[in-house]
């Protein structure tokens, strides 16, 4: 009974009022990565705001789940193949229980260079930890242990109260991630289910479900991508395309 009624029960708060639109976060976290020089001089404040942008670019690029997104483990799920990266997790690894891949946009590929290089190791040396005793997870904090769900949660809806004025929380990114591709291209709504890893699609049809979620979020990438171009641009030239 008690599932039953949680299922049909009306939300007490109003989502959608919560939402910002996902250009503005892949927005938000670029440009805590491209300031993160600018913080005060200490080496870990310059490296959490730097961990904290690429969170929230990487997250509503590749809009996964918040467990996913912690046990993100170097080499394991996110691939480097001479070119880019890509993140996978097998069918065990996620709650619905399929494989997830999805390409990380070339954008982002100096700013995760620059934090597995520069940043990451900072933390590491802080906390005096080597990636054996971390596991080779990808997010550590200023004492140089891995976050945890909580923590990570914590930092992005700091970073984006901050910003917006309003918390968004990790899993509040899928809701914005579907809400701006039904705006701007309502057309490739079908996607939208591989996207967030919804479908429910046989094991047998393993490579299928791997190329099909690869389009989707190079699609939805594409999307945010031009519209986010589109901004930059009208500000620069100080016109409006009201």
């Amino acid at each position: 009974m008690y599932k039953q009624l949680k299922r049909t029960a009306t939300p007490s708060r109003d989502k959608l009022s919560r939402m910002v639109p996902a250009t503005d976060l892949l927005t938000l976290g670029v440009r805590l990565m491209d300031t993160w020089a600018d913080v005060r001089p200490q080496q870990v404040y310059k490296a959490t705001q730097f961990r904290d942008g690429l969170m929230i670019a990487l997250l509503i690029c590749c809009p996964m789940r918040l467990r996913n997104l912690t046990e993100i483990v170097i080499g394991r799920h996110l691939i480097f193949d001479g070119r880019a990266y890509r993140l996978e997790f097998t069918a065990a690894e996620t709650k619905t229980g399929r494989p997830y891949v999805a390409a990380v946009p070339h954008e982002l590929t100096p700013y995760v260079d620059d934090y597995l290089h520069l940043h990451r190791p900072s933390l590491q040396s802080i906390g005096m930890a080597d990636d054996g005793s971390v596991g080779g997870r990808l997010w550590l904090g200023y004492l140089g242990k891995p976050l945890t769900n909580g923590g990570i949660e914590r930092q992005i809806v700091q970073r984006t109260k901050e910003a917006f004025g309003r918390s968004i929380c990790p899993h509040l990114f899928r809701d914005c991630a579907v809400t701006e591709l039904v705006d701007c291209a309502p057309e490739e709504i079908g996607i939208a289910p591989d996207l967030l890893g919804h479908a429910d699609l046989q094991t047998t049809k393993k490579h299928y479900i791997q190329a099909v979620g690869m389009q989707a979020h190079a699609r939805f990438q594409e999307v945010i991508a031009a519209r986010r171009r589109a901004a930059t641009s009208r500000d620069s030239t100080g016109t409006s395309g009201a």
